[in-house]
């Protein structure tokens, strides 16, 4: 499930056009949620 969520993120930042930095934010905050 986590792959998924991985994915998801990444689809989404591509989509929005974010900066990596912005992904491994949303990734370590996603974590520290989990």
């Amino acid at each position: 499930m986590g792959y998924k969520i991985y994915y998801d993120i990444l689809g989404a930042a591509a989509y929005a056009g974010v900066t990596r930095h912005t992904i491994y934010h949303w990734i370590r905050k996603g974590v520290k949620d989990v």
